[in-house]
């Protein structure tokens, strides 16, 4: 059963700029091209290219990604998160290329051998590093997302899930796959490095919130894109799918459900030693969704590099 794809610009453009006011973030400025972690990162990759143009592109959206939620923290965590990042696009936009050795990476490492792709071979040097920069309960579960990963990914690739006839009675499967390929614990978990000296009793009751809001927000404003491309095994799609809803109808709702974990976050957070860069990482978050407008489209429905609004007519 397919959702109903009620799609209205004029709706997704309300969802999307209340959903962007209500959070209240600071734009940031554009990463420039030639920043210390894009360099770095350059260098610890160099191997991979190939002289495409994909080897650049993804090296510019790690680093800036890196740059934009990490800016609270050292050189030497953001250069870290940069090429723990490329891994995981990596992993998922050219994992099809290499689909054994994603099966066989949780085998290989229990086994204490190396995996058989290189890109995975550097994934793992990143789950290493994050007991040198995190305290080890947070360096497990982002280590454990990771795995976790992994295994959505390969859920994504198999087709007997993809073609699969959802049940309407289960309501948690959408969030279920969603989490497991967002990673979002690891970059949540992430903001807070052993550098910061901030205890994990601090933060700890906001991870879950944060790492919602992660998943969620990213989900709504990647559907227009994704609409646009003909990509209908999302999460939104799926969410409207089992709840009988429409497309807008489950938008809203998934909308609603991330500025209710941002919100959530915030006041456990809010006169905390943790709110400052919790705040900062998120503000980073949701800039890059506007800076990175090949990647997201947000440009063509009149969204400008800072967030704000600008229709045809050019009024905001």
């Amino acid at each position: 059963m397919e959702a109903n794809q009620d799609y209205s610009v004029e709706r997704i453009l309300e969802i999307y700029k209340n959903l962007v006011r209500n959070t209240e973030f600071v734009p940031r400025e554009a990463v420039p091209s030639t920043n210390a972690t894009y360099n770095a990162l350059l260098s610890e990759v160099a191997e991979y290219n190939d002289g495409g143009k994909w080897f650049i592109k993804l090296c510019d959206e790690s680093a800036t990604l890196a740059e934009l939620m990490y800016q609270h923290c050292s050189p030497e965590t953001r250069i870290l998160m940069a090429k723990f990042i490329w891994c995981l696009i990596n992993i998922e936009d050219l994992g099809h290329k290499y689909p054994e050795s994603i099966v066989t990476f949780q085998p290989l490492i229990l086994q204490r051998k190396e995996p058989e792709a290189k890109v995975l071979g550097l994934l793992l040097d990143s789950l290493i590093a994050f007991y040198q920069t995190w305290d080890p309960i947070p360096a497990n579960a982002m280590s454990h997302s990771v795995l976790e990963f992994i295994n959505g990914v390969l859920l994504e690739q198999d087709p007997n899930i993809l073609d699969m006839e959802l049940s309407t009675a289960a309501k948690s499967w959408p969030y279920f796959l969603r989490r497991k390929t967002g990673i979002s614990a690891a970059f949540a978990f992430g903001i807070f490095p052993k550098e910061l000296n901030i205890e994990l009793p601090v933060y700890i009751q906001a991870i879950e919130d944060t790492v919602q809001f992660i998943d969620i927000f990213n989900d709504v404003l990647s559907f227009h894109k994704e609409y646009q491309s003909g990509e209908r095994n999302n999460y939104i799609n799926s969410r409207a799918r089992v709840n009988e809803k429409t497309i807008v109808e489950t938008l809203q709702e998934s909308a609603e459900d991330a500025l209710a974990a941002y919100s959530r976050a915030k006041q456990i957070l809010m006169g905390t030693e943790a709110y400052l860069p919790w705040k900062s990482c998120l503000d980073g978050y949701i800039s890059f969704h506007f800076l990175a407008q090949k990647r997201y489209r947000l440009n063509e429905l009149g969204f400008q590099t800072d967030g704000s609004f600008q229709d045809r007519e050019g009024s905001n």
